[in-house]
């Protein structure tokens, strides 16, 4: 018996006596490998969205140096000069306190002007009000910029 005739009467045959369960049968195939191709494409979608909004978060950098109580000066001084196409971006995380309501934050310390210099668009972060409102304060040594959710106008002591 050769293999083509072998193929007619096991596959063929029994789909042509029965053409509603072929088309069933095929449309399910077709369904599953559709529903397998979604998922796929699903996965790919909110990796792709996790990750823009990981490099949204932290920047492109490729590099992080962190340290137990922060960088030396003299290092990001050195890691700056070096003759590399490279963009230093300092970063403070720490918990500050609020004095009057004991209430604790993340405390994220960047440097805009540095940000600003590297061609990124800060006016987002000095808010609604403008830059020149927003920067007002800046000289103080007191000067902290927080969240509407605090509650706080600019001016206002934080204790």
């Amino acid at each position: 018996m050769s293999l083509l005739l072998l193929f007619y009467r096991l596959i063929v045959r029994p789909l042509v006596r029965e053409p509603v369960r072929a088309g069933l049968t095929v449309f399910a195939i077709a369904l599953g490998v559709g529903v397998v191709l979604a998922i796929d494409l699903a996965g790919n979608a909110a990796a792709g969205s996790f990750r823009s909004s990981l490099e949204t978060l932290t920047g492109d950098n490729d590099l992080e140096i962190t340290t137990s109580g922060g960088v030396a000066e003299g290092i990001v001084g050195d890691l700056a000069t070096l003759p590399y196409t490279m963009r230093i971006s300092p970063r403070i995380e720490d918990y500050a306190v609020i004095a009057d309501t004991k209430q604790t934050l993340p405390l994220l310390g960047l440097d805009l002007v540095a940000e600003a210099g590297n061609g990124a668009d800060v006016s987002p972060v000095l808010g609604a009000d403008g830059p020149e409102n927003a920067l007002k304060y800046l000289g103080d040594y007191d000067s902290v910029w927080v969240g509407e959710s605090l509650g706080r106008k600019p001016g206002d002591d934080c204790g």
